[in-house]
């Protein structure tokens, strides 16, 4: 069977993405790093976390999917 396109150029050329955010890197005082993504209006949305301590991957504040919220300082 002839697979037909109505336009065969666009199944070679991938259909531009939107920007994803630049991640944000935070270091915790245990040495943990956490990696975040900024959403407007919500703060920072926990990405993922890298830590040699087990007692980092338990508190559930840091669990992927978590938001931290910013507070503006004047």
């Amino acid at each position: 069977m002839i697979y037909f396109h109505p336009d065969p150029m666009g199944l070679l050329t991938p259909e531009p993405m939107e920007a994803e955010a630049a991640p944000v890197y935070l270091q915790l005082p245990s040495g943990a790093v956490v990696s975040a993504v900024r959403q407007e209006g919500l703060g920072l949305v926990i990405q993922s976390v890298a830590s040699t301590d087990p007692g980092d991957y338990l508190y559930p504040q840091l669990q992927p999917g978590q938001v931290i919220r910013l507070r503006p300082q004047l």
